[in-house]
């Protein structure tokens, strides 16, 4: 007897001629197990809950599903970077703002008053109007520096400010900041070291130099602290509750005004984690904004007629190379998406193969009363194999989402979840045909965005695709697989229901 069945002679053999289940007996088995839990969870769930309570529980998943979707939305419209086009339209001066970044972002007004927006764009968006405003606009901030460290304040710091450290001119700076600040703005600055989000710098070397070093060498620092209630870089007091809800958080955020201060280069370091070039990303195709041509700052004004012919060639150019770059990211989604579910559906199913084989041996040694100590040795041998085939696809998918291992582990949890509910629940000829595809298109969307903005919320957007699909497992459970366990289309004789061919067609 093996689950309560008894086993034919025929299927106590296994491919090999050796005593044990044949590959046959053991697809059997195992779908007979996966029915008798599927059976209990759906008459549990049936005898606990009436079909308006579950309706009610589908439609709340799908409506949180849309909520987080529609924060996606606007928290990235709000405060991602998609390149200093997006800052065309915004009517902002340039008056303190020097070095490269003052000359890009003269050029980029030149161009605006030429009758050019952001709006003309591949896409046609204009990009966040945030975070290419918010340090500029911070009392004391000068574009003069060696590193640059951003922190957040606490909730009772009225305003945001910026000093400078290992600099002659700093006191001048600090004294200036200090007498345009409030009293508790100025007590903060004396007795108070927020803890750095991040640190930014052109030159990838300061970063990595220690604090002792830096100071040694007279390496300029500058230190800016946002208040959580400028509205220059958090908005207005909606977005800011958002953003320290505890759901979003002001990391990408502040990420993202690093990016604007100098056209997306540079080198960032996080508090908690390894460097970040910024020149792996200066292409036309992130942040879903072409970038500006080389020299826009000194187009001269006769040129224009000139600059016109050559900007439609050239947004020609970038509409191919951009549209090449999408297809790339929907094929490295197509192949994370095989790569991943091919890898653990085969180790669920040798997994229960191997403990069907297990359990099988090992009533044949309780029932001869022999020792069962080599048996479990060899069982767990057996399947320690399967171990570096998870920790090679962990890696894998650290290496695949740039060191990000919470991102990595959530991605491969949730495969592994939707594996196993398609494994167990899925009975129907609806679940077994469209749930699959469902998955698909919601993995493929979240990574299409993950890999199109790599700066963006990808936790809240990831979030929004698990919402959408837990709703997608309580629809396709509900509406198609209760109702085949009371009508008896799914039972122990037919555990998944069989395709019905149409009529007239030749068996």
């Amino acid at each position: 007897l093996v689950g309560g069945r008894k086993v034919p002679s025929s299927e106590l053999v296994n491919g090999r001629g050796e005593p044990g289940l044949s590959s046959s007996a053991v697809m059997s088995h195992m779908e007979r197990v996966f029915y008798d839990l599927h059976q209990r969870v759906s008459l549990l769930a049936l005898k606990t809950t009436n079909h308006k309570t579950r309706t009610v529980i589908e439609h709340a998943a799908l409506v949180c599903g849309v909520c987080a979707f529609c924060i996606v939305l606007l928290c990235h419209r709000t405060f991602v970077y998609r390149g200093p086009l997006a800052t065309g339209c915004l009517g902002r001066g340039t008056d303190g703002v020097g070095g490269l970044g003052g000359a890009v972002i003269d050029g980029i007004f030149a161009t605006a008053r030429r009758g050019k927006c952001a709006s003309d764009g591949i896409l046609g968006t204009k990009g966040g109007t945030l975070p290419a405003g918010c340090l500029r606009a911070v009392p004391g901030f000068d574009n003069e520096y060696d590193v640059l460290k951003i922190a957040i304040g606490d909730e009772e710091l009225g305003r945001s400010y910026a000093y400078f450290t290992n600099q002659q001119s700093s006191h001048n700076v600090l004294h200036e900041t200090t007498c345009t600040a409030d009293t508790d703005t100025r007590r903060n600055i004396v007795d108070t070291n927020f803890e750095p989000l991040y640190s930014y710098s052109r030159t990838k070397g300061f970063l990595l130099l220690p604090p002792a070093v830096q100071n040694k060498h007279n390496v300029t620092i500058q230190h800016v602290v946002v208040s959580r209630s400028d509205t220059m870089c958090f908005g207005e007091e909606f977005l800011q509750r958002i953003v320290f809800s505890g759901i979003v958080g002001p990391s990408t955020v502040a990420l993202n005004w690093l990016l604007a201060l100098n056209n997306g280069t540079g080198y960032i370091l996080p508090s908690t984690g390894q460097i970040i070039d910024l020149h792996r990303y200066a292409s036309d195709y992130y942040f879903l904004m072409p970038r500006p041509w080389e020299g826009a700052a000194t187009i001269p004004e006769d040129a224009a007629s000139d600059e016109n012919n050559n900007g439609d060639r050239t947004q020609q150019r970038r509409g191919g190379s951009f549209l090449l770059f999408k297809l790339g990211v929907l094929g490295a989604s197509v192949f994370l998406f095989f790569v991943t579910t091919t890898l653990v559906a085969f180790t669920l199913r040798e997994t229960q193969d191997r403990m069907l084989n297990f359990t099988f041996h090992l009533q044949e040694q309780v029932r001869h009363r022999a020792p069962i100590g080599h048996l479990i040795a060899t069982h767990v041998v057996e399947n320690l194999v399967f171990v570096p085939i998870m920790l090679g696809t962990i890696f894998f998918l650290i290496e695949f989402y740039g060191g990000d291992k919470f991102l990595a582990f959530m991605v491969l949890t949730i495969v592994w979840v939707s594996e196993v509910f398609s494994v167990i629940s899925m009975r129907t000829n609806q679940g077994i045909v469209f749930f699959p595809r469902v998955f698909f298109l919601y993995f493929t969307l979240f990574h299409a965005y993950y890999f199109s903005c790599p700066f963006g919320f990808s936790y809240l957007s990831l979030l929004s695709s698990v919402l959408f699909l837990v709703h997608s497992m309580l629809f396709f459970w509900n509406r198609y697989e209760l109702p085949a366990i009371l009508s008896d289309t799914v039972s122990a004789q037919s555990p998944r229901q069989q395709r019905q061919e149409p009529e007239g067609t030749a068996p």
